[in-house]
């Protein structure tokens, strides 16, 4: 119980304790159950069932020995190797016999037969005793010292019990360590976020062992794996790397050279451009050859997906920072291309950047605005609206 506190003291305790609870620990929860189980079943027929013992490779059968009172020339501990008689008038003068019965359990020296009366009678200990020949159990052949106390164990009511109660143990703190761990509210919670990041991985390596298929290399499909702020990130790790400029152009380039010459595209190649697209929209240095390529993807996608929850937010950010009319002449006419595929899922996000776009117009009223901004602003909006 003391474990069960304490794994459920922290997330990270938590975290240990129900990866714990995975295959491996419920293959060995299985075994010691099933070992538990089988020593219990050998305990209680060794107890209740008559002439039942463990058996050598040889065949023979042991016994353990921990009270010496009824048995000749045998030490506590020690293991008594018997070896069963074929038939019962074997049974020899001199022979050391192993009994079980109603006059208990013990061993003696043969020192006369009575085979036709149905007994024998031993010298156990310098004391004479008649044994039913139905008692005899077999001849014993050889002591092994030790090994007595642990095998009576297993052969005694006081094995019943204990293995009863360890058996109970170990099922009962499963329980409890599945009731207060996996299922309590913080145990469910970091079950699901668990699962949730197991499917992940797994799609994640998926994707990543089937990108030949899209032709892509490798660094430019992991670029293009994740969301949108992932996406952004590993584009800011390239442009690290490789010390470039314009790093969203480099990566159009590669997208661009692949999908213009493919013949058909599969849902994994649009989702791809998508993500492109979607990143070179904010693309700080966006020129003339960019949307040039970023439309021939356009155009081979025909319907794309973006990101709901981030577009709009860096489009209104791209546009207000500007400092180019160029440039945002350039990235309307790609907005342009975007809202003619998406005015029924994207209204109420291009109105957003129309509106960041004529809130900067407004502020540059100290200048002439270049007509076609305006022009461009009012055309997509009348977009929308048709």
């Amino acid at each position: 119980m003391k474990n069960t506190t304490e794994i459920t003291t922290t997330e990270k305790d938590l975290q240990a304790a129900l990866k714990k609870n995975s295959l491996g620990r419920t293959i060995v929860y299985t075994l010691i159950v099933c070992v538990l189980a089988g020593l219990l079943v050998f305990c209680y027929f060794s107890v209740f069932s008559s002439n039942f013992y463990l058996r050598s490779f040889k065949g023979e059968y042991l016994v353990g020995v921990v009270d010496t009172s009824t048995y000749i020339n045998t030490n506590n501990g020690d293991v008594l190797c018997v070896a069963k008689y074929a038939q019962i008038e074997d049974v020899q003068i001199e022979d050391t016999v192993f009994y079980a019965g109603n006059s208990g359990k013990g061993s003696g020296k043969v020192v006369s037969t009575h085979i036709a009366a149905g007994y024998i009678t031993i010298d156990s200990g310098g004391q004479s005793k008649n044994i039913a020949l139905s008692s005899v159990v077999g001849k014993v052949t050889a002591n092994v010292a030790f090994w007595g106390y642990i095998l009576w164990f297993f052969q005694s009511v006081a094995g019943v019990v204990v293995l009863n109660v360890l058996l109970c143990i170990v099922v009962v703190w499963h329980i409890i360590l599945a009731a207060t761990v996996e299922t309590s509210k913080k145990g469910r919670e970091l079950q699901r976020r668990l699962a949730k990041e197991n499917r992940q991985q797994a799609l994640h390596k998926k994707m990543l062992k089937n990108y030949n298929a899209t032709g892509l290399d490798a660094e430019t499909f992991e670029a293009l794996a994740g969301s949108y702020d992932q996406n952004k990130q590993f584009i800011a790790g390239i442009a690290k790397r490789k010390d470039l400029s314009n790093a969203y152009k480099f990566l159009l380039q590669k997208v661009h050279e692949v999908y213009l010459v493919k013949q058909k595209l599969t849902q994994l190649d649009k989702t791809k451009i998508t993500n492109c697209i979607e990143l070179m929209a904010t693309s700080k240095e966006f020129d003339a050859d960019q949307e040039y390529m970023l439309t021939d993807l356009i155009l081979r996608t025909n319907l794309v997906n973006f990101d709901n929850e981030s577009f709009a937010a860096e489009c209104k950010e791209f546009v207000l920072n500007s400092k180019s009319d160029e440039s945002l002449l350039l990235f309307l006419t790609v907005l342009y291309v975007l809202v003619k595929n998406h005015k029924e899922t994207r209204t109420q996000q291009i109105y957003e950047i129309c509106d960041a776009l004529d809130m900067k117009l407004t502020l540059k009223n100290a200048q002439q605005n270049p007509q076609e901004l305006s022009n461009l602003s009012n055309y997509i909006k009348n977009i929308i609206k048709n």
